[in-house]
């Protein structure tokens, strides 16, 4: 619809002698300015009134026959509609669509022609200083609600990133120490980002890039020597004390279960980064593990995966002892491979799959090279014995590429990382999501890979999210008061538990886990991404995990609510289906044991009554769908699709609240519906078979009910669709 109107706005400015102009067509923000809304007469105003004598001279006369915007717009709104002879005075439809395509993926292209289609535009108004407002009648939003039983959880994809390739990387933590909550919210906003790329088309490659090498590895690898108590022994001969692990104190470690020896690392790491501060020896032994480590893990690729080196890191070092070295190696690899397998079982909880997995012991080597080429091609220059990007010339700061002892820094690894990519996706787009801590750092890095890599360089893009703060403060590593992801998803799922304890659930202990894990898990996801992605979030649990007000829980309920519903015409017309003798086919078509799929042959026949306000509220915000999550992925803000679902949500629970959907009484005075208003005293109605018996009225209360499960059908549907897109799990019972 909106793509039509904005082709027939432009027809119109064409016979008017005006050229093509940049022009909103939006929702307005308030429903009673209509269903669209247009600023096309203010900008051509503006446009076309500019001190501009090329201007002036070709549109001159045209521009003159209007005062202001505000009669242009209602020449605009004449052209475009015209007095319908079958509608009512006053009545204005447009005239110039010629037809609507209305189809989605796997359907078929349903062509509404002319004479079908105007009488969905009910009229067009001008309003304030020239903004034309476009409204349409409810069987316009029918057509939609219908489109949505069929197209089910198609219904909201649309293709405005058709066929393009992003590579989207999110999460990063770290091996050797823990998965903090600055992980956990990367993870929430990059799977959101992933699912509204691959709604809107894009083909989607998820990628996990981590630090195995570099000085946090080597504080973790000395706080497990000091963890297992095993002292450092001078090697005759040598002034720098020998690494050695007690291997069979270690393998005591290796028994026991993951959790168990990741938090083990966890704690080493934490006892190391405090030793490298405060004590210049242990410093001195860090420094040294951190170039073993370097050593260890490209001995480990080349036995792996026959990695051929690009960096001759022993030449930094100088002379090694091997069984020393051994000793680094296993102990590294036994870290790194417990890390990894902690990462994918919070992953797997969490409901993300990467495609690509990039370890900077593998992008540092893919970036070295380059590096080097680009201090021979003059973009990079030495400093002090390292190698350095001058970011000064591009209006930015100056930042170490190669460190002094010959090793690459996270930069070059920064810079290898996109090859690597590259390699296994030719992507079109590479979206680098992190915390906005290091936008600054990030700017540098791409700003020196467009000089090196022009074509990866212009292609890569950094998003930086802000910082998930709680009442514990600050988090820190070094003091050991991390706060890691999993404790705030467990946390959650407690906090979930406890209110459905106090709860008539009627659930089993079973289905109460059940459901405290995905209402915990949408708890938290939705509280992340709710609010913009580039502001901190002010993480409170009262209000995240409540089952009211603006949070993952409301949402939740208010789709377990329709489920209910639905479970319950499910039964009431199976069970009425045996009891009733009636050969009245609209009576049939309640027959199939799932309500949806009967309400799929069914016409909604709302011309035998007249919508209320909150059925009509509910139905047009339905129509809005495709739209916000064309939005959210273009506008990287998958904070739009949670506005629409707390909307959408708080409008089906008001349509719920206020009026029966089985034809069953309401709690108070129902009063008269419409048309069917002669069946609608209170208490006249208290099930499908003690509906009116005559012919017309009981057709009139069967398309009522009708349309209202088709319409909590839809709100359901979306309702699901949209939390999906939010990686978030629509729970069956709550």
């Amino acid at each position: 619809m909106k793509d039509m109107l904005r082709e027939q706005i432009e027809k119109v400015l064409k016979e008017l002698g005006f050229p093509k102009v940049d022009f909103s067509l939006e929702r307005p923000a308030e429903e009673e300015h209509g269903d669209y809304s247009s600023n096309v007469a203010m900008q051509l105003f503006s446009k076309f009134q500019i001190t501009n004598a090329k201007l002036q001279t070709n549109f001159k006369s045209q521009i003159s026959k209007y005062s202001n915007p505000r009669q242009l717009a209602e020449k605009i709104t004449e052209k475009l509609q015209a007095k319908s002879p079958t509608s009512p005075a006053g009545r204005y439809q447009l005239k110039a669509i010629a037809s609507i395509e209305v189809a989605g993926p796997g359907r078929k292209k349903n062509i509404i022609n002319h004479k079908s289609y105007i009488k969905y535009v009910d009229r067009i108004e001008v309003a304030g200083p020239g903004f034309i407002n476009f409204f349409f009648k409810p069987e316009y939003f029918t057509l939609e609600l219908e489109r949505i039983l069929e197209e089910k959880e198609d219904f909201g994809k649309g293709k405005a990133l058709s066929g393009q390739k992003f590579v989207v990387e999110y999460t990063d933590p770290n091996p050797f120490k823990e998965f903090h909550i600055g992980h956990l919210y990367s993870n929430i906003v990059g799977e959101s980002l992933c699912r509204l790329f691959e709604a809107n088309g894009a083909i989607v490659w998820r990628a996990d890039f981590f630090g195995d090498v570099g000085m946090h590895t080597a504080k973790a690898l000395y706080g497990l020597w000091r963890k297992f108590q095993i002292p450092l022994r001078q090697s005759s001969g040598q002034a720098n004390a020998k690494f050695q692990i007690d291997w069979r104190k270690f393998r005591d470690l290796e028994k026991k279960s993951l959790a168990e020896r990741v938090k083990v690392l966890g704690q080493a790491y934490t006892l190391g980064s405090q030793a490298y501060e405060d004590e210049p020896k242990a410093a001195r032994e860090m420094k040294k593990l951190n170039l073993l480590a370097f050593v260890a893990s490209q001995e480990y690729w080349q036995k792996e995966k026959g990695w051929k080196p690009r960096v001759d890191y022993r030449s930094h070092i100088g002379k090694i002892d091997e069984e020393e070295l051994a000793e680094v190696r296993e102990l590294w690899v036994k870290g790194r491979t417990w890390s990894l397998d902690y990462f994918e079982e919070i992953y797997a909880r969490l409901g993300t799959k990467f495609d690509g997995y990039y370890p900077e012991s593998l992008t540092g080597e893919w970036g070295y090279q380059v590096v080097m080429d680009g201090l021979k091609k003059g973009v990079f220059t030495r400093s002090d014995g390292a190698v350095v990007y001058k970011g000064e010339k591009k209006g930015l700061h100056t930042r170490v590429f190669i460190n002094k002892l010959g090793l690459p820094t996270y930069e070059t690894k920064d810079i290898g990382n996109p090859l690597m990519k590259y390699n296994d996706f030719k992507y079109d787009k590479s979206l680098i999501v992190t915390g906005n801590e290091i936008d600054a750092y990030f700017k540098v890095v791409i700003a020196a890979m467009k000089e090196v890599e022009p074509e990866l360089g212009e292609k890569t893009e950094h998003l930086g999210h802000g910082m998930v703060k709680l009442k514990e403060g600050k988090m820190s590593s070094r003091t050991g008061k991390i706060l890691s992801g999993e404790w705030l998803l467990d946390e959650a799922k407690k906090r979930v538990t406890e209110i459905l304890s106090n709860l008539d659930t009627k659930l089993t202990k079973k289905e109460r886990d059940h459901v405290a894990e995905i209402v915990g898990m949408g708890a938290v996801k939705y509280a992340l991404l709710r609010g913009n992605i580039g502001r901190d979030v002010a993480f409170d649990f009262k209000e995240s995990v409540s089952f009211e007000g603006n949070s993952g829980p409301y949402v939740q309920y208010a789709y377990a609510r329709a489920k209910s519903v639905l479970r319950r015409a499910n039964n009431q017309f199976s069970s009425s289906k045996d009891q009733s003798s009636s050969n009245d086919s609209n009576s049939k078509q309640f027959e199939n044991s799932k309500i949806e799929n009967s309400l799929k042959i069914r016409k909604l026949k709302i011309e035998n009554f007249d919508l209320n306000r909150e059925e009509l509220q509910v139905l047009r915000y339905l129509d809005r769908f495709p739209e916000v999550v064309e939005i959210a992925a273009l506008e990287y803000a998958p904070n739009t699709v949670c506005s629409y679902l707390y909307e959408l949500a708080g409008r089906f629970n008001t349509f719920y609240n206020k009026h029966s959907i089985l034809g069953r009484a309401e709690e108070g005075k129902q009063g008269k519906q419409g048309k069917q208003g002669e069946q609608g005293e209170e208490g006249s109605v208290t099930s499908i078979n003690q509906l009116p018996q005559s012919t017309r009225a009981l057709r009139q209360a069967q398309d009522l009910v009708a349309f209202r499960l088709a319409l909590t059908v839809g709100v359901a549907q979306v309702l699901k669709t949209g939390l999906g897109l939010l990686g978030i799990a629509a729970p069956e019972k709550m």
